[in-house]
């Protein structure tokens, strides 16, 4: 696994959020919260929450290609017919 928790020592007193790769089982969303039991038990003082954009927005064929959050925008803007300027 590449997100070591003494990797996030120097986050405490902050606000952290993951955005989980997208799969069709929830495998990687399921991992994320047990990892946060762990990161809340090692350091208390460090914000983190699991973003649920991806599980609650991907469409099937994205959850089939494990999609993760710049994948989910591309796509996002690739199928767009008209993207308005605010």
């Amino acid at each position: 696994m590449h997100l070591q928790p003494d990797l996030l020592a120097p986050l405490d007193g902050r606000d952290v959020t993951i955005y989980p790769r997208t799969d069709p089982a929830m495998n990687n969303y399921m991992f994320f919260l047990d990892y946060l039991d762990i990161i809340r038990r090692l350091y208390p003082g460090i914000n983190l929450r699991i973003d649920t954009t991806l599980e609650n927005h991907a469409t099937k064929g994205q959850k089939e290609r494990c999609v993760d959050l710049l994948e989910f925008l591309t796509d996002s803007m690739e199928n767009s017919a008209t993207l308005r300027p605010e």
